[in-house]
């Protein structure tokens, strides 16, 4: 229940009783603010009754003062708490599209991982390669690097990056010296399994970063 919008909407019943009440000792009293007793001291009286009077009217602006006060200080306080939250939800936001984009992008490079024996194994070394460079670019931004220490997974996405930059440079190396079928085997089952992880990683994230939008936007709707 809301008790200051209750107060500020029946705050005048109180002075329009005590009027009410005056009116009607006036038009129907014989002697309206005194009793019959000759020996009462009328004007002390009503002196001492009035100052309680005076006591409630002067505390009533004083507590609507203060109760605006705290409202305004709640007011402020929950604007305070939404500034604080939303660039953490919409960070959430972001990292988990990312990270489900990434790991579309990873099962994808699985799919196309050239198949053994190879028509063209030149050709398919330098498709692993590209895919390679697709997948250390998204890996290599801020968001993820970020998430990663957020969240704090296991995984090392520096140690990744690493591995395929060594990747790309032996590929390059070996399309310029020749290799085997051998070598194109080894690379793409060595491809395969960091992917494969990296979706783990992917999935770590994207559920992390449920969990945050969930809180976060519980905490913003309760305020």
């Amino acid at each position: 229940m809301d008790i200051r919008k209750h107060w500020d909407r029946w705050i005048w019943l109180i002075p329009a009783a005590v009027i009410v009440i005056v009116w009607l000792r006036l038009l129907f009293a014989e002697r309206p603010f005194c009793s019959a007793d000759p020996n009462e001291n009328c004007f002390r009286e009503w002196i001492s009754a009035l100052g309680g009077w005076v006591a409630i009217f002067v505390a009533v602006p004083t507590i609507a003062y203060l109760a605006k006060q705290v409202g305004d200080a709640e007011r402020f306080s929950r604007a305070n708490v939404r500034l604080q939250t939303l660039p953490a939800l919409e960070h959430a936001k972001h990292v988990k599209s990312l990270a489900t984009k990434l790991k579309r992008a990873l099962e994808e490079s699985i799919d196309r991982l050239p198949t053994i024996p190879s028509s063209d194994i030149v050709r398919d070394v330098k498709s692993v390669a590209s895919r390679i460079t697709v997948i250390r670019t998204i890996l290599d931004r801020e968001e993820f690097k970020k998430a990663n220490l957020d969240f704090q997974t296991s995984f090392n996405a520096s140690m990744f990056i690493d591995d395929f930059n060594s990747m790309i440079t032996d590929a390059e190396g070996k399309i310029k010296s020749g290799f085997s079928e051998t070598y194109l085997t080894a690379l793409t089952d060595t491809v395969k399994g960091h992917y494969e992880t990296a979706i783990l990683f992917c999935d770590a994230i994207i559920d992390q970063s449920t969990l945050r939008i969930s809180l976060t936007e519980a905490i913003i709707s309760a305020t």
